[in-house]
């Protein structure tokens, strides 16, 4: 998962880094770990003239893929570490620089898609985020989001068995971590901010893991999954019927 989130010690990535101070030392600017490329999030949008919010955003080599591939017409960032962001301005319509719980981004009904990856679980309060968002989005936008799967088999049996809850510089444990979330609560999140389900994924990476979810007919996705990758739609008035969301 993303680093530097309130230690400035550590590297950090994209919306991870949005709360990472200013002045984090040279170690954090790592370009492969700003410049990564979410692929998970963008296979899930369309090809069209979208207007595209990357919320941590790097050095935009999201937006400017999505460019690429014509599935989006306007992307706009958001991102703390200035450098990186600087870098992405070069492909976005415009990055803001700063803490994105706190920074003005004065849109409303303006976005296509809103993209969280790997964002959320560092926020003070991911939930007032996603209310934001909601009010960001079309009637008929989407929000993307993807968030390490606590639920995982490894944190689970090094709790149950050794006690063991240590945090690590990277992954599901990464010491910028301030919130956790499975499947269910995070989609729980979502719902509770006026969005429905419209897909969700649990995606395992590492052909053996892959291997083992095949043979065991997906019994076990929840505890072989690393991330959770969510899709949302603003939910429709109440009485109208939702989608509770499938499996992607």
């Amino acid at each position: 998962m993303r680093k530097g989130l309130n230690r400035p010690q550590l590297k950090m990535q994209s919306a991870a880094s949005l709360h990472t101070p200013p002045s984090a030392p040279s170690s954090v600017a790592d370009p492969a770990y700003y410049g990564r490329e979410r692929s998970s999030l963008i296979s899930r949008i369309p090809t069209g003239t979208h207007i595209i919010c990357d919320l941590g955003c790097g050095t935009g080599t999201t937006g400017r893929r999505l460019l690429e591939l014509g599935k989006a017409a306007t992307v706009v960032g958001a991102e703390l570490f200035e450098p990186a962001a600087n870098e992405a301005a070069k492909y976005y319509q415009h990055v803001h620089v700063g803490d994105v719980e706190s920074i003005p981004m004065p849109y409303e009904n303006h976005f296509d898609y809103v993209l969280c990856g790997d964002v959320l679980e560092h926020l003070r309060d991911p939930y007032a985020l996603i209310r934001k968002i909601r009010g960001w989005l079309k009637p008929e936008g989407r929000l993307i989001c993807s968030l390490p799967n606590i639920r995982n088999w490894r944190i689970l049996a090094d709790l149950i068995f050794k006690g063991r809850w240590e945090y690590q510089d990277s992954g599901i444990l990464d010491r910028t971590h301030l919130r956790f979330f499975t499947c269910r609560s995070a989609k729980s999140m979502l719902v509770d901010a006026g969005f429905a389900i419209e897909s969700h994924a649990l995606l395992i990476y590492g052909r053996k893991k892959n291997l083992l979810n095949r043979v065991t007919g997906g019994l076990f996705i929840e505890f072989l999954a690393t991330q959770v990758l969510l899709v949302g739609a603003i939910a429709p008035p109440a009485g109208s019927a939702t989608n509770s969301g499938s499996e992607n």
